[in-house]
């Protein structure tokens, strides 16, 4: 990947950036990679706080708060999790956990049993009710990235995805 930019501007000797998993140093004007990653950074800050804010309507659309949609996937991939797993998954104590899954035992879409080895440990499993309202939560997900990425082509979709898939490792990395 070149840079065709004229070095009129000071240049930063050392700016690696990755392109296809490899470091490539680049000779690319500080002022310019500045301005870029300020650029970047609002474009992030903006997708994130409309992509939150619609998120939050697929899935009250589908009559989930956040925190029962959360539950949900998580016991989707990971069935008869403790109320403590869930509750440490989603960050509060287990009280609070154990009012979500009230709010979803209410609908129908997740049981409670006793552990059979353990009767103090309570287990949580999805029901056929609560895979299918994920369904139709994940459908609505779905096709509003689809509305989101219509202008991409399937090429561009897939580098973008790479890319940020990239960026969020890095991020996690440093953080």
């Amino acid at each position: 990947m070149r840079c065709d930019t004229a070095l009129t501007h000071p240049v930063s000797p050392h700016i690696v950036h990755r392109v296809n998993n490899s470091s490539v140093e680049t000779n690319v004007p500080s002022d310019q990679l500045a301005a870029l990653l300020d650029e970047l950074d609002g474009a992030l800050f903006r997708m994130g706080r409309l992509m939150m804010s619609r998120q939050g309507d697929f899935v009250h659309e589908n009559g989930l708060t956040a925190p029962q949609f959360m539950v949900l996937k998580m016991l989707l991939s990971d069935e008869h999790m403790r109320v403590s797993d869930i509750a440490v998954a989603l960050g509060v104590k287990n009280p609070a956990a154990s009012m979500v899954l009230q709010g979803l035992q209410d609908h129908g879409w997740v049981t409670r049993t006793q552990d059979a080895d353990d009767h103090r440990v309570v287990r949580v499993s999805v029901t056929a009710e609560g895979a299918q309202q994920i369904g139709r939560c994940e459908d609505s997900r779905r096709e509003f990235m689809r509305r989101f990425t219509a202008d991409l082509s399937f090429e561009d979709l897939e580098s973008f995805v790479r890319i940020l898939t990239t960026l969020a490792d890095t991020v996690a990395r440093i953080v």
